[in-house]
């Protein structure tokens, strides 16, 4: 018991840095937390949630409007557990941030080095746009966190092409990524171009294999939803947010110089321009670095981002705020 304690006393004093960051995270994200009015999307997913967790029949209630179930799930737990639906629905979202804090901290101590991970972190906890969305009862926070674990899983699989282990853990990253949200699907098509040109250019068979395993716990995960024909039915009703194929062979250039010029302002307004300047800097300096994994790092991040951009039918800080947060922060220093 003693060696336990002395070793855990150590591992604190180890961590005290980060320790105090995620500290200041949890203060910072639940003071008021439930002070700003409900909106309107979060009193309809708690109300799913409610339905999907208590009543019998309705635990895919939320594909009648084309939403996957997933988080809707957790958030009928928390209403179980807290008298207050809306400090339910929040907290959850607190603690999804958490884990793309986390996220954000491992990656960056691992691909860069411990004092990036600490600043990238710190960051993350003082950013408007991120802290606004951590408090919502909305899908954004926990898209980010899949998205954030995703590349660190992926990362991991190509450095280690023998594990099991790390592709695995990417397709049931990316399952429940696309169990909560239809956007998480962009990860997924930036982990295949990134599994594909480094199989190529590294000459690396053998990561084949990993991405059929990736490939397989993916399908797993999501196994119930692609059996439900309510899901294929009410599908194509993303057309209202997104772009449609045939719009999209059109070359839609108009919209997609308003979105990129909206998510430009959305940048500088939002992730404030201090940090959005130095995220195109660390960008920058890491292409100018050719270093072959920070750039496969940065691209699995900006693929999502720029396939966001132009998939997007009305922009909307909403719509890109769980691939924004990945690219600043990972790519900030």
């Amino acid at each position: 018991m003693k060696q336990l304690l002395t070793k855990l006393i150590i591992r604190i004093k180890k961590n005290r840095l980060i320790l105090l960051i995620v500290l200041f995270y949890f203060v910072f994200r639940l003071i008021n937390l439930t002070k700003l009015p409900i909106f309107n999307d979060e009193a309809i997913y708690l109300d799913w949630g409610f339905r999907e967790t208590h009543r019998a029949g309705f635990l895919y209630y939320s594909l009648y409007d084309a939403k996957q179930p997933f988080l809707m799930w957790i958030f009928g737990v928390a209403e179980n557990i807290f008298s207050d639906p809306l400090f339910a629905g929040r907290l959850i979202s607190v603690c999804a941030g958490l884990l793309t804090l986390v996220g954000i901290y491992k990656l960056s101590k691992e691909f860069f080095t411990k004092e990036i991970g600490l600043i990238a972190a710190f960051l993350y906890c003082l950013t408007p746009l991120f802290s606004f969305y951590d408090r919502q009862a909305l899908m954004e926070s926990a898209v980010a966190a899949v998205g954030i674990w995703a590349g660190y899983f992926i990362l991991k699989t190509l450095l280690t092409p023998k594990s099991k282990k790390f592709p695995i853990f990417l397709g049931i990253t990316l399952g429940i990524g696309f169990f909560i949200k239809s956007s998480s699907l962009l990860f997924l098509v930036s982990g295949l171009i990134i599994f594909a040109a480094y199989s190529l250019t590294a000459k690396k068979v053998q990561l084949l294999n990993s991405l059929v395993i990736s490939m397989t716990s993916f399908l797993v995960v999501i196994f119930f939803l692609l059996i439900n024909p309510q899901f294929w039915e009410t599908l194509p009703s993303n057309a209202r947010y997104s772009l449609t194929l045939k719009e999209l062979l059109n070359f839609p250039f108009n919209t997609w110089i308003n979105t990129f010029i909206a998510n430009l302002q959305i940048g500088l307004t939002f992730i404030t321009p201090l940090v959005f300047l130095l995220s195109i800097l660390g960008i920058a300096y890491i292409f100018w670095k050719k270093d072959k994994y920070q750039i496969l790092f940065l691209s699995f991040f900006m693929l999502p981002l720029l396939g966001a951009t132009l998939l997007t039918r009305i922009p909307s800080d909403r719509y890109v705020v769980s691939f924004c947060r990945l690219c600043s922060f990972r790519l900030l220093i």
